[in-house]
Formats: structure tokens, sequence, C-alpha cells
């Protein structure tokens, strides 16, 4: 029988590798019955540890800019937490972030096509009043379960504005825009 060497030299070492006594492995000692077990056994494992993929948390931010003109009173209708910052532009600017977990997030933009994170404003001469599209938001409920989701809101609104603040989502208190 003819002898399968593999001889490697590297710089002033020199390395041997005896393919015989590879092939007498334990694997090669198995019997043909058990290695199939085997390689079912890590198959199967294999697609029960794909099945078990974590849905990850999904997360969306969401800008509306609404026109002031000579309105100077906001009234602020919103049920979500938000905050309220002033700054030199004469619009308002709204950024709504919305997080929500154990959900795809394929279903959140839906969500959000909807109109469900929406800021709607009604007008009058003299004032703007900003609330959500959707008052009466429904739990989501997916095959996982319920979905936690997480809205906060931060409205930019021009420094001499005056702005009312109602709803859940604030005190309710009058503040004007200057610091």
């Amino acid at each position: 029988m003819k002898s399968s060497n593999i001889s490697i030299i590297f710089d002033s070492s020199k390395s041997t590798v005896d393919f015989d006594k590879i092939a007498n492995s334990p694997l090669s000692n198995l019997t043909t019955k058990t290695r199939t077990i085997m390689t079912t056994l890590l198959y199967t494992f294999v697609y029960l540890a794909s099945l078990y993929t974590p849905i990850p948390s999904s997360a969306q931010v969401i800008h509306q800019s609404f026109e002031v003109g000579d309105r100077n009173a906001i009234t602020l209708s919103l049920d979500a937490p938000y905050e309220v910052e002033t700054w030199a532009g004469n619009t308002i600017l709204t950024e709504t972030k919305v997080k929500m977990e154990n959900i795809p997030p394929n279903i959140l933009k839906h969500f959000i096509n909807q109109g469900r994170y929406e800021i709607v404003e009604n007008t009058t001469d003299t004032k703007i009043e900003l609330s959500l599209k959707e008052l009466n938001r429904r739990p989501i409920r997916t095959k996982n379960g319920e979905a936690e989701e997480t809205i906060n809101i931060r409205i930019f609104v021009p420094e001499n504005c005056t702005v009312s603040r109602l709803g859940k989502g604030s005190l309710a208190e009058e503040q004007t825009g200057e610091k």
C-alpha cells in the first residue's frame, strides 16, 4: 500500500502530515448507520435553531410641518408623551418617534401608512390646534401577543407663539415660547 505523506517546509522547520492517520480518525471508525443518525440530529438541531429567531423591535421617525402664518396661538391636544421646544423658524415642526417591541418592521410601516401616528391640524383665524388623527388607538395584537408601543413626540414651535397644552401627554399649563 502506498503511503500518503505530505511534507511542508517553512523556513527551517519541516512538518509532515500522514493522511493514513487522518483516515483512521474516530469519525471514520463509526458505522454508516451511526454517522447517518448523527448527521440527521445535526440537521434537525440546525433547523430547530433557525425557527427560533427573536423578532426585533421596530422603530420609525415621522416628520411633519405646519404653516403658522399670522396665527400665534397654538393648542396641543395630544394623548401621547410630548415635549415642546422653541426655534427661530416660522413653521411648526413635529418629530414623532414610534417604537414597537415584538413586531416586524412591515407591520409598523403598515400602521404608519394608515395614519395611526399622524398629527392633524385644525385652524381658525387666530389659532392652530394640533391633535392625533387616530385618537383611540387599539392595542396591536400579533401571534406573539400584544405589541408594546412607545410614542414620543417633539414639537418645535416659533418663538413668538403661545402654546396651550392639553391632553394626557403633557401637564395642563400655559407656556409662552419665550425663554
